[in-house]
C-alpha cells in the first residue's frame, strides 16, 4: 500500500509504503534514500498556523524538511508505522 507522494523543498517525492520510507529524485524518480520505519528518530512540525512544513529525523543519515499540505496525515501515516514496527510511540 502506498500512502502518497509528496513534494519537499529540495523537490523529492516521499513515498510511504508499508514497511519503509522513500525518497526519490523527482527528475527521474530514482530511488535516493530507502529507510526502514526504524530508523526514523522523530517527526516535528512547525506550530505557527497555516504552516505546512515538518522535519523527519532519521537514527543515521542527515533529517529531511518537507512541505505538504497533506501533512497531518503524513506525520500520523509515520508514527503508526514506527509504532507497528517498534512497538513503542515515535
Amino acid at each position: 500500500m502506498t500512502a502518497g507522494s509528496w513534494f519537499s523543498k529540495k523537490n523529492r517525492i516521499l513515498k510511504l509504503t508499508d514497511d519503509r520510507i522513500m525518497i526519490l529524485n523527482i527528475k527521474d524518480e530514482q530511488l535516493k534514500y530507502n529507510n526502514k520505519y526504524e530508523d526514523c528518530f522523530g517527526v516535528t512540525k512547525c506550530l505557527r498556523i497555516g504552516a505546512r512544513n515538518f522535519i523527519v529525523h532519521f537514527k543515521t543519515r542527515g533529517d529531511e524538511e518537507w512541505l505538504s499540505d497533506k501533512r497531518e496525515e503524513i506525520i500520523k501515516a509515520i508514527s503508526e508505522k514506527y509504532k507497528i514496527a517498534e512497538n513503542k510511540m515515535l
